[in-house]
């Protein structure tokens, strides 16, 4: 545990001058419409604007996934810190469970505080400024929270990529899921073909052959379709992140018995 805090602090120390950077982003981003909006009288006139949960889910999740993307590019892929990083004296899950932490973790909970202050700050100064405000970010919305677990279980394949790849890791990894979707696209595409194959033959009869008992597919009534619903779910959130830490897990074992011979 003691290890897994100092590679968090080492983490942060790293990444300080970069985050305050990213903070300050997020403040004028935030800020520059609200003002604008304010100046033109535009400001909503009902509490229930979603527009600060909406950047929320932007910087969450694009923020994130390219923060994750990013966390062995300057350790285990660089060819100036590797070596130091080669020789902590931790075991390789602290390694893996130091990332996970950091960008599965306190970025999010991190970033809903911070949220949560700047919008109190803005929507603070839009009141005094021009006597209007909006909703601000409340961090105990359970939509937010959601969010946050899907992108808790996405920041794995994320993980994996910043740890497979050795440059380029945010974009390839993006190319990969891209054409890991067009992949399962066509094998769903497959097994529908078969499984329904009577629809399709009766399209290719011709108009004159074609009957509305085919039209409508109803998947309440298919034991398949439900299987393959319940079935995404359980990978999708108890298989998908389990699964990209073993792989990093291996991955980063295998560049500490390769690269440090």
């Amino acid at each position: 545990m003691n290890h897994t805090i100092h590679l968090l602090q080492r983490q942060f120390y790293e990444d300080r001058k970069g985050l305050m950077i990213y903070a300050g982003v997020i403040f004028g981003v935030l800020l520059l419409p609200a003002m604008i909006a304010g100046y033109t009288n535009n400001l909503p006139n009902t509490l229930s604007d979603t527009a600060y949960a909406e950047d929320f889910g932007s910087f969450l999740l694009l923020g994130g996934f390219i923060i994750t993307s990013l966390l062995f590019s300057e350790n285990m892929h660089s060819k100036v810190k590797q070596h130091s990083w080669l020789m902590l004296p931790v075991h390789t899950h602290e390694k893996l469970i130091s990332p996970i932490i950091w960008s599965g973790i306190l970025y999010p909970i991190a970033l809903m505080l911070y949220f949560s202050i700047v919008t109190f700050i803005i929507e603070g100064l839009s009141v005094l400024l021009f006597g209007r405000s909006a909703q601000m970010f409340n961090m105990f919305d359970l939509a937010n929270w959601e969010m946050v677990l899907n992108y808790f279980i996405l920041q794995s394949v994320f993980l994996l990529g910043a740890a497979y790849f050795k440059s380029a890791h945010f974009i390839k990894t993006v190319l990969a899921l891209i054409v890991g979707t067009i992949i399962l696209s066509l094998i769903s595409l497959l097994v529908f073909r078969i499984v329904y194959a009577p629809y399709f033959h009766e399209m290719m009869r011709g108009p004159g052959y074609f009957t509305g008992q085919y039209l409508t597919i109803n998947t309440l009534q298919s034991p398949l379709f439900t299987a393959v619903e319940v079935g995404a779910k359980i990978l999708y959130w108890f298989v998908l992140a389990p699964f990209c830490w073993v792989v990093t897990y291996f991955r980063i074992r295998e560049v500490q018995a390769t690269d440090a011979v």
